[in-house]
């Protein structure tokens, strides 16, 4: 048996309601060293790969000269929730097969980040040895959120309806990072960091 075998790396899922800053707090993880793997882009990549038979017999009226128009399915799937069923249905494992790739892609590393916007809602946490749920509250969730090009508050209202309450969020989830303005999240990363690599 080898004298100093090799310590698998920590996989953590992370989570968080729109415009909560996941991206951030992933992209200060990967300063630390980490992995981070973002499943929204890889979804987005799956769209015209992977899934783009089975999307473009799904929904023609969302293809656009050969690839996916999101705009187009986006409005599509929020207007009628069995068509959403039925896209999660196709990306969800799609993503899932990616991201136990990119684990094994990367056992050299220490920590591994998985930044998954549906993280319980796709049960992803089954491949993750922690999850963290970023915490910003509504007021500035929405404030961030409108923002954004092409966001109204009824679309935001109905991202929000198709997912499970923030609080049932932090309620699964192993760590609670609060990112509203003025919170500590070097302070927070790091005593998270030194528990999972206890």
């Amino acid at each position: 048996m080898p004298e100093h075998e090799a310590i698998p790396p920590v996989v953590i899922g992370i989570t968080g309601m729109i415009a909560s800053g996941k991206s951030y707090i992933s992209g200060v993880f990967a300063e630390y060293g980490a992995a981070v793997q973002d499943s929204d882009k890889i979804a987005h990549e799956i769209l015209d790969n992977e899934a783009f038979a089975q999307v473009s017999g799904l929904f023609p009226e969302a293809i656009n000269g050969g690839k996916v128009n999101r705009k187009v399915l986006g409005e599509l799937v929020f207007a009628d929730s069995k068509k959403l069923v039925q896209l999660e249905g196709i990306i969800h494992p799609l993503v899932r097969k990616r991201n136990l790739e990119f684990i094994k892609a990367n056992q050299d590393k220490k920590i591994i980040i998985l930044e998954i916007p549906l993280l319980f809602e796709s049960k992803a946490e089954t491949y993750c040895n922690y999850t963290i749920f970023v915490n910003v509250s509504r007021e500035t969730l929405e404030k961030r959120a409108l923002q954004r090009p092409n966001m109204s508050k009824e679309k935001l209202e109905k991202i929000l309806a198709r997912q499970l309450s923030a609080e049932e969020k932090a309620r699964r989830a192993d760590f609670v990072i609060d990112n509203n303005d003025g919170d500590d999240i070097l302070l927070q990363i790091e005593a998270i960091i030194n528990k999972v690599k206890a």
